[in-house]
């Protein structure tokens, strides 16, 4: 049997420091687009690191993979309901669009008012400029990473469905979700061989599936660690955790490597050969891994306590604007300024670019992204709350409610004298009387006995004397579920007894003898009232009923 490490004390539903990790990335495609657009790429031995920081595009897609995923696979983990269709594009759809809509009307207005036809008007805002060729404009090209993430969205619920199967198993759903790696090399490999338009396909989701794909494994593993169902060996991702600047340090390496011609061309200038592509991708993956890991699985190091800090924080809250709304930020100081951008000093043109972006930023959080994510929340809220309690319930619900009400219709049945049948119900009964030879029906009341699938271990039982005597203690050597109340005496005249839910109520006594022929009295119907709405009761506070 494989062992598993124990569980850990469960994170927090967000993290915060996975904000601040974005934040960083958000900066870092800044930087690297600062010195594309001053020509610093173009430097020796430098310009080759700054024509890598792209790779934060694929740190992006990991995150991506990491927290949209660890829903699903945390509600797989411990049997509580996944997220739903229509929760999951609603709240998708309210964090990007307003504010992607926002910068896109801002970027058209501004660099060209009035000469946008509408066709790219439309392709704009439905994320799909990207899906022929020239549809990159000034001031939006960072967008294609957001046609990337749409497609993750439509793509997830439906891939998590097939990942995480019926049943908890971490290492399947780990095995399936790095599928999606050699998806991104076979892509890659197909763009060198001319199979496709390097121009336009290497912007596609397939290009990048193997980074969401790696984020998703990661999610699984952080799941199966919080609830001790992770092999053992997987306990290594909490020791790499705790060395977290041995993890950068290990990713500043291979970021050294991607500026190598193993990588494609430096400098960014060039085409790269399908195997240097295909190179590149798999080393952004790791190095996104490397940076992912220490910030996900650790707990109290250095790097946890930097990341948490109340600027770090800030910066990770706003990273989303300041990644939409730095283009527009350096065509803005070009045209204040009146100096081109080619050619500037790229430190003050990354200074300048970072003042004006956050400003943005910030105006576009508190000013339309935050209040439309909390009206969103709030209108999710609203509405399951005004859900009536008497609505359409659950399936499991429904089948709850209508065994209840059977189990009503029984009670009524033989509390009236009326046979109730095994076909019907599926609950044992003892068989019926001949025809002709004695007028007469077993006295059938509720007893608990062996487990039986239909209705939790309760079964009916016959008296067939009119008494309600208990019968005798089972024998040592065979266990009590197992036995059977035995039929005793002869049998007593129809209509003698009934059923009441989970209690047993004899005929009425005058005596030492029973009143074979009384019908229900009020005392009765009380007590079976009682035991229903007991049962009622009990299906209620175990949340298994109404």
């Amino acid at each position: 049997m494989t062992s598993v490490v124990s569980a850990r004390p469960a994170g927090a539903p967000r993290m915060p420091t996975l904000d601040a990790l974005r934040g960083v990335g958000a900066t870092a495609v800044v930087a690297g687009h600062v010195t594309f657009a001053t020509g610093a790429v173009g430097m020796p031995y430098w310009g080759y690191w700054f024509s890598r920081l792209e790779v934060f595009v694929s740190v992006f897609f990991v995150l991506s993979g990491f927290v949209l995923f660890r829903p699903y696979a945390h509600a797989r983990a411990t049997g509580t309901p996944a997220p739903t269709l229509g929760r999951h594009f609603w709240r998708r759809s309210l964090r990007i669009i307003p504010a992607y809509w926002l910068v896109v009307v801002a970027c058209f207005l501004f660099l060209a008012p009035g000469q946008v036809p509408w066709q790219t008007w439309v392709q704009h805002f439905t994320f799909t400029q990207f899906y022929s060729q020239g549809g990159l404009m000034p001031g939006i090209g960072q967008a294609w990473s957001l046609t990337v993430e749409v497609v993750f969205y439509l793509f997830l619920p439906f891939f998590a469905i097939l990942a995480l199967g019926k049943r908890w198993r971490p290492a399947r759903t780990v095995a399936i979700c790095l599928l999606l790696v050699p998806v991104t090399v076979a892509w890659a490999l197909a763009l060198g061989y001319g199979q496709l338009n390097i121009f336009v396909h290497p912007l596609w989701f397939p290009s990048h599936a193997g980074s969401f794909g790696v984020g998703m494994a990661l999610a699984t593993a952080h799941v199966a660690l919080n609830t001790g169902t992770a092999p053992r060996r997987w306990a290594l991702l909490d020791d790499l955790a705790s060395a977290p600047w041995a993890c950068i340090g290990f990713t500043v390496g291979l970021f050294a490597l991607t500026a190598t011609p193993i990588a494609g061309p430096q400098g960014g200038i060039g085409i790269a050969t399908g195997s240097e592509y295909a190179v590149r991708l798999l080393l952004y993956m790791t190095m996104a891994s490397c940076l992912l890991v220490p910030v996900a699985f650790g707990r109290g190091t250095s790097l946890h306590g930097f990341l948490s800090s109340m600027p770090m924080r800030w910066l990770g809250t706003v990273s989303f604007g300041l990644f939409l709304w730095h283009p527009l930020a350096m065509h803005i100081i070009e045209v204040v300024s009146g100096v081109p951008q080619f050619g500037r000093d790229p430190l003050t043109m990354f200074a300048m670019t970072m003042v004006l972006a956050l400003l943005l930023a910030a105006m576009s959080w508190y000013g339309v992204e935050r209040p439309i994510v909390n009206w969103g929340r709030n209108v999710g809220r609203s509405r399951r709350a005004a859900r009536p309690a008497g609505g359409d319930p659950q399936p499991r619900q429904r089948r709850e409610r209508h065994q209840l009400w059977r189990r009503r219709r029984v009670a009524e049945d033989h509390a009236l004298g009326e046979p109730v049948s095994q076909q019907e119900h599926g609950w044992w009964q003892q068989p019926q009387q001949a025809s002709g030879a004695v007028e007469a029906a077993p006295v059938v009341s509720w007893q608990p006995l062996r487990q039986h699938a239909h209705h939790e271990g309760e079964q009916y039982a016959t008296e067939r004397h009119g008494t309600a005597d208990r019968p005798a203690e089972p024998d040592q050597g065979q266990p009590a579920q197992e036995q059977w109340y035995q039929p005793t005496g002869e049998a007593a005249p129809s209509t003698a007894g009934r059923f009441v839910g989970r209690a047993s109520v004899p005929p009425r006594q005058y005596g030492d003898h029973h009143d074979q022929h009384q019908q229900p009295g009020p005392e009765q119907e009380r007590v079976a009232e009682g035991a229903l709405r007991r049962e009622a009761e009990h299906h209620g506070s175990t949340g298994t009923g109404w």
